[in-house]
């Protein structure tokens, strides 16, 4: 019962998990749901095959998104995973940050590249301002916080008619091979081999996969199929997933691999072993004996009515949602209601960068001042601390350079720009392996980040590897053209190896967008002239005295075209 909770808020979500996302929209409340750019040029949008738009859901991108947060449109914002945290960070606004996986299991999945100590510890203050929700026991546990455990719901009445006609096994997963070690993969394998079945979901790696048109589709399936197969890893994960409970509500038997969490009694309402010839056997007395497996499934149909009812997590779902948003409120130093100036942090923040970055080149130290008195407030500003960072490179100040970069990586791990940072800072340590591994870490999380690929050329180049240096400069250039730095480093490669026609295409391009760059002009004249291009040496030459009468090197190269010129020479 509602009671005397909140209704119809207008909560901002992110689009992660359609099928959870269609369990919250079962509350009372408004959602927008944010379609979030996964990475450089792919953004995450709402895959109407998996669960149709409820009527209560609408759909934005991530800039009207900022936009309508500035303006305080929302009553709260519900967070799938860090990410969505840093994204809604500077904005005062109840927030929730939902764990749907273990801590372990992020840091496993990202090869342990996250001390799991340090990690917590930069987290600890946000932690305190936030509500979190776990989706199991099991994963509050793993994470080691306070927080409410909100397991899925699953409405029943969607889920039925089971019939188990065909004799195959269904899975149902997105990238089951590329988290083999929570999703159970390679297990799965070794009970399926030489046994009919069928992969629904997104699994690129697997050929014979296949995704489901629509809803109604992946439903028919769990009603068709004779059993289900779940292969969650103990150590990683719970044992069940949205997909077990939703075969088991429409009364379909489940084999499993054992797992302290699941919720099949062997022989019961499933199968479960850790022994995979037992579970091969009992895959084959289902196929068998088809009235066993609708008695075995309506067990199972039983227990996710009265462990995972669509209606208790609602009522929990409310509860919390009550509870952050009037916190919030009580906490809060004004009483102008749920909407603060929620764009007034930002607005100061944005200020104190813009200021020390217009004093960074003729004061650096100045800067960094006003950076560290700006740190204590906006600690969680990756900006400020890849600034600091930064700063502290340049002043050779290593140790502490690496200590804010680091600190910038642990508040956001999904970000390439700490990794770089880091990359640039092993360079000047001496270190090109260790430089080299960070800047194709930043690479393969954002393939468009043009100064990670211009530092992987760095050590490439300084490594002996010229060629694949120089290439990589190009690479940078073609996705930002006005990286300077990447260009000077351009041209000094070619004139080392003498290959003039690669940067000749650059220049011409940066020359589009800023015309009157007399020096870049002059540099694309030297560049023409080794590559015999008189006459476009001499244009290019005309242009620049006419801007410049007096510039002495344009005045030179003109003299030495000239003389080329009347020899006929090309150069």
């Amino acid at each position: 019962m509602l009671g005397n909770k909140l209704k119809n808020l207008k909560v901002l979500s992110f689009n992660w998990h359609e099928p959870y996302l269609c369990l919250l929209a079962e509350t009372s409340h408004l959602f927008t749901i944010v379609e979030p750019e996964v990475k450089k040029g792919f953004t995450m949008r709402w895959r109407k095959e998996l669960r149709p738009l409820p009527d209560n859901i609408t759909l934005m991108e991530k800039e009207t998104a900022l936009s309508e947060l500035e303006t305080g449109v929302f009553d709260l914002a519900i967070c799938q995973n860090a990410k969505d945290l840093i994204f809604i960070k500077d904005f005062l606004l109840p927030k929730i940050l939902v764990c749907h996986n273990k801590l372990s299991t992020e840091i496993a999945l990202g090869r342990n590249q996250v001390n799991r100590e340090e990690y917590l510890a930069s987290l600890k203050d946000t932690f305190r301002k936030i509500s979190l929700v776990f989706i199991s026991e099991n994963k509050m546990k793993d994470w080691g916080c306070e927080g409410s455990i909100i397991t899925p719901g699953i409405d029943s009445n969607e889920y039925r008619g089971y019939s188990g006609d065909i004799q195959k096994v269904l899975r149902v997963g997105n990238m089951i091979k590329e988290r083999d070690l929570m999703m159970g993969h390679t297990v799965q394998e070794k009970i399926l081999k030489d046994i009919p079945n069928m992969l629904m979901g997104e699994n690129p790696t697997i050929p014979e996969s296949r995704v489901s048109k629509n809803w109604e589709e992946l439903k028919s399936n769990y009603v068709s199929h004779r059993l289900f197969l779940n292969t969650t890893v103990n150590q990683y994960e719970d044992g069940y997933n949205l997909a077990m409970l939703e075969a088991m509500a429409t009364g379909m038997p489940v084999v499993c691999t054992g797992n302290d969490t699941s919720p099949i009694v062997n022989g019961e309402n499933g199968f479960i072993s850790d022994d995979i010839q037992y579970l091969r056997e009992k895959i084959r007395f289902l196929f068998e004996n088809r009235d066993e497996a609708k008695r075995i499934g309506q067990n199972g149909r039983k227990t996710v009515k009265e462990n995972f009812s669509l209606e208790k997590f609602v009522e929990k779902w409310e509860t919390v949602i009550d509870d952050t948003v009037k916190k919030f409120v009580r906490d809060s130093t004004t009483s102008t209601g749920l909407h603060t100036d929620k764009s007034a942090i930002n607005k100061e923040l944005q200020d104190i960068l813009d200021k020390a970055s217009q004093m960074q080149n003729e004061n650096i130290e100045k800067a960094i001042e006003i950076y560290k008195n700006a740190e204590s407030k906006f600690s969680e500003s990756e900006e400020l601390l890849l600034k600091l960072g930064a700063c502290m490179l340049v002043t050779n100040q290593i140790e502490e350079s690496e200590k804010y970069y680091k600190k910038a990586e642990m508040l956001n791990p999904n970000s390439s720009k700490p990794l770089t940072g880091l990359g640039f800072l092993e360079i000047q340590k001496g270190n090109l392996n260790l430089a080299s591994d960070y800047f194709l870490k930043a690479i393969t999380q954002d393939s468009s980040n043009d100064i990670a690929i211009y530092g992987e050329g760095i050590c490439l180049w300084n490594k002996g590897e010229k060629k694949k240096g120089l290439q990589r400069y190009c690479e940078a250039l073609d996705i930002n053209i006005e990286n300077m730095q990447v260009l000077t480093s351009l041209t000094e490669a070619v004139y080392a190896l003498g290959s003039f026609e690669v940067v000749e295409k650059y220049f011409k391009e940066y020359l589009t967008l800023h015309p009157a760059n007399l020096n870049m002009l002059f540099s694309l004249a030297g560049i023409q002239f080794k590559l015999g291009k008189i006459d476009d040496v001499r244009e290019n030459l005309e242009k620049i005295l006419v801007f410049d009468p007096t510039r002495n090197d344009a005045i030179q190269l003109m003299e030495i075209v000239n003389s080329q010129f009347k020899q006929g020479k090309t150069g």
